[in-house]
């Protein structure tokens, strides 16, 4: 008898510690829930953001991000354990979390995403509210139509543009032209600072820049605008003046004026000659 009891006891101790063995095994196997996040995302007119991109974050960390199709549409998987603060925001310039990067303000959102109260932020950052929606399974939709997508500003800025010439001296009368295209998106010239703001509905792009100034050649360049800024102030070449046999335009009226001069010395000598002899004759 007292040896059946000592093989159940023992049977009994293997059979907790094989228990708590498993259960420890399946405690370090568990994996985070992964969940999908679906929206839109338009501009402030209601028309579809094309590949632009989408981040969700926890403030400290990006947990997934994606591109809108041509629709406007995103869907981004999330791997976490902890959606109590999770953040969206969309990307304009940039690469998602590196320096650089600049994000659309956003101006309208569906239920459930709330603007972020962080001071300076410039509601670029939302926060996710999951308890005001329904998932359907692991999927969370945060706007389900382009008509009631994450609205985002058109983002302008005012763009000051510093001309200068020969010896970093200011040019004044300069005429900056902004280009998207062969369309002028805006313009203006230069004062005796050498500096013209443009306006300050410009969007966020990339456009040509042209700047033309008399007695210098024509300036050509792209100009990203993705903020209000002063420019690096940008040097234009002065013009090379036509040669003749070596001799600018100004050097040959130069010579010219010096030959008529001349010639003229010479006319009025021998007119004050012969009239000098004439005299003398009579």
């Amino acid at each position: 008898m007292h040896g059946k009891l000592v093989a159940i006891l023992l049977a009994a101790m293997m059979f907790v510690s094989t228990a708590v063995v498993f259960s420890d095994s399946n405690s370090s196997d568990a994996v985070d829930p992964t969940y999908t996040f679906v929206g839109y995302v338009s501009n402030e007119a209601g028309a579809a953001l094309v590949s632009k991109t989408v981040v969700i974050d926890n403030a400290t960390t990006i947990l997934g991000q994606g591109t809108t199709d041509s629709t406007g549409k995103f869907s981004i998987e999330v791997t976490t354990s902890d959606t109590s603060n999770l953040r969206i925001r969309i990307v304009y310039e940039g690469t998602a979390g590196q320096a650089g990067e600049v994000n659309y303000k956003i101006v309208n959102a569906p239920e459930g995403i709330e603007w972020m109260s962080t001071p300076g932020d410039d509601h670029t950052v939302l926060s996710l509210d999951l308890s005001k929606f329904t998932p359907v399974g692991d999927t969370y939709t945060l706007s389900s139509s382009i008509g009631h997508a994450i609205q985002v500003a058109n983002a302008t800025s005012t763009v000051t543009i510093h001309v200068v010439g020969k010896d970093g001296k200011e040019l004044n009368g300069a005429k900056i032209s902004l280009y998207d295209d062969k369309k002028i998106v805006a313009s203006g010239i230069s004062d005796y600072n050498g500096h013209c703001e443009l306006s300050s509905t410009i969007n966020y792009d990339t456009y040509r820049l042209v700047i033309k100034c008399n007695g210098y050649k024509d300036y050509e360049s792209s100009l990203v605008v993705n903020e209000s800024q002063i420019y690096p102030e940008i040097t234009l070449t002065e013009k090379q003046a036509p040669t003749f046999l070596g001799m600018t335009t100004y050097h040959i009226l130069m010579l010219f004026g010096v030959i008529l001069g001349l010639a003229l010395v010479v006319i009025s000598y021998i007119l004050v000659a012969r009239n000098w002899k004439g005299m003398q004759e009579d």
